[in-house]
């Protein structure tokens, strides 16, 4: 069972909520008092190579907005980049997908930040564990050495 504190933040006050379910806790969370711009998504991609030619990287980016594929093959130099699989995701950072935490990967991986990151005081990422997010400044991620670029996509969501 999840069991987290209360968290304030500016007028806004929720309570977490004690749950067997944390995926479906942590979206009750982040629906309801957390802005979605300041949650982390640690992702994960790959050139879909076996081996020794699998060249990954990861992503930290916005919640709310989504990877321009052309910009990350651009900035990292590695082409042809997709999204990992799960089975991948797991392989390359030791967590399961929904819990990727940029700190303590299984394997090394270039990491990339949305450079818009480091504008906000306080985000939310994932914890290692699918439902348990932490609360870190952006100068948290400098442990892991992130180029920082614009890697925000442009082109409108799909529903």
């Amino acid at each position: 069972m999840l069991f987290c504190r209360q968290y304030v933040k500016e007028k806004t006050a929720c309570q977490y909520l004690s749950t067997d379910f944390c995926l479906i806790g942590i979206l009750l969370l982040l629906t309801s008092c957390i802005d979605e711009h300041a949650v982390v998504k640690s992702l994960v991609f790959d050139n879909g190579k076996e081996g020794a030619e699998r060249r990954a990287v990861m992503v930290l980016m916005h919640g709310d907005e989504r990877v321009s594929l052309r910009k990350l093959e651009r900035l990292s130099g590695i082409g042809r980049l997709a999204p990992s699989s799960p089975d991948v995701a797991r392989e390359l950072t030791g967590y399961l997908p929904g819990g990727i935490c940029p700190f303590g990967l299984k394997s090394p991986l270039p990491v990339f930040m949305q450079e818009t990151l480091d504008e906000l005081a306080e985000l939310f990422v994932n914890a290692g564990r699918r439902g348990v997010v932490v609360a870190v400044s952006p100068g948290a991620f400098d442990v892991v050495s992130p180029v920082r670029g614009d890697l925000v996509s442009m082109s409108p969501r799909r529903v």
